[in-house]
């Protein structure tokens, strides 16, 4: 039931994310051109537009699975809303996804790595915001690799990190979202590593078995 709700959540908060990041470019672009700035409400289009478009061009091809590519969308959109950069390998891949496999483990346990991703990137005020997300289905394995430019985790922290409960923020209805990727990747049979990130955090990379 906690994995249902957490699913639903993730769900919500992509729609929340979604419809407040267009809403707020509309009023500018209503703005924009109410004031007569026809150019400048033009060329915000194409700023808004373009990363967005690459993005879709990027999923419809390399990730058709509609759930997975929709965590990544809207984990995208959250990025983008608090002005965090959201890059995906180009190189990525992920369209051999066996039927055996479940794809609403998969969604939870990616989106749970990258909202915890944002939120580190988020707290490094004074550099770089920056997630990173590379996947690939080739070999015997899936692979997700997740990296965040925030200040890491001591070692001493790595395997209580793991434990429902267990936060290093403070504030309530913490310490879940990492407990919840290796729950889920125990019923896939998977594993996870945890290393420094060359980008200033924490690289994640789950591996399940095909």
């Amino acid at each position: 039931m906690a994995q249902e709700l957490t699913q639903i959540q993730e769900y919500s908060e992509v729609l929340r994310t979604q419809t407040h990041e267009y809403s707020n470019k509309l009023h500018t672009l209503a703005g924009l051109i109410q004031l007569g700035s026809h150019q400048e409400a033009l060329d915000l289009i194409g700023r808004e537009t373009s990363g967005y478009q690459e993005l879709l061009g990027t999923l419809a091809v390399k990730v058709p699975e509609p759930l997975l590519s929709a965590i990544i969308l809207g984990k995208y959109n959250r990025a983008q809303e608090m002005r965090i950069k959201f890059e995906l390998d180009p190189e990525s891949r992920m369209i051999d996804i066996p039927q055996n496999i479940n794809r609403e483990k998969i969604v939870t346990i990616l989106g749970n790595l990258l909202e915890n991703a944002i939120e580190a990137a988020q707290e490094n005020t004074s550099g770089l915001q920056m997630v990173k997300l590379s996947m690939t289905d080739y070999g015997n394995d899936l692979i997700f690799e997740v990296e965040d430019s925030g200040s890491g985790i001591e070692d001493e922290s790595l395997d209580l990190s793991l434990q429902h409960g267990f936060s290093t923020k403070s504030g309530t209805g913490r310490g879940v979202g990492l407990s919840l990727v290796h729950e889920n990747l125990q019923f896939l049979s998977g594993h996870l590593t945890i290393v420094r990130s060359s980008i200033g955090g924490m690289r994640f990379t789950i591996y399940i078995p095909k």
